[in-house]
């Protein structure tokens, strides 16, 4: 119960500006670090992949960071034992979504994506467009021990979201990949 209301609590403030300025790469290092032990545990080694030189983007550094640690937490809980989840970050043009948020400017079109690739048994399709929803949980007989309250997911759609971004799943031959799209920053 605990874990609940400390989720509920973690819900992001839709009023607060966005006033960090974070580089991608280097929090997802720092993820990463901070997961190796988990990880390790399952031996399952987690790499990043990008060909970003600067992947800078306005946050609430906190909301975001938290975000993306329950996604590659999720992301080790699922996989396989002796496998691997790679995390790939890259440069993608989508449709113009014109947006400015106090000193900064978004540059239209322009997104990092984040992609979050496990080895896990991905999630049954019909199952995939709800796992964002709160309180869902695709197997409704796990227990508390290996499952949670489905909140976890709802609050990273709605981080994602406030970030001006989308956050959506899919499964691959793999396992399931989560992608990350989070609008490019320029200093304006």
């Amino acid at each position: 119960l605990n874990d609940l209301i400390g989720q509920l609590l973690s819900m992001p403030d839709d009023s607060a500006p966005l006033s960090d300025t974070i580089d991608l790469t280097e929090l997802l290092e720092s993820i990463i670090d901070d997961c190796t032990i988990e990880a390790e545990v399952k031996q399952v080694s987690l790499s990043l992949h990008t060909d970003c030189r600067e992947s800078l983007v306005a946050a609430t550094v906190v909301q975001l960071h938290s975000a993306m640690e329950n996604i590659i937490r999720n992301a080790i809980h699922y996989t396989a034992n002796n496998s691997q989840i790679t995390i790939e970050l890259s440069l993608v043009n989508k449709p113009n979504k014109e947006s400015a948020n106090q000193s900064f400017v978004f540059v239209s079109g322009s997104y990092f994506q984040v992609s979050i690739n496990d080895c896990g048994p991905g999630v049954p399709q019909e199952d995939l467009e709800q796992i964002f929803q709160p309180f869902y949980r695709v197997d409704r007989a796990r227990n508390r021990d290996t499952g949670g309250y489905g909140i976890g997911l709802a609050i990273v759609q709605r981080v994602i979201q406030r970030h001006k971004g989308s956050v959506s799943a899919k499964n691959t031959e793999a396992g399931l990949s989560v992608q990350i799209l989070l609008p490019v920053m320029i200093n304006g």
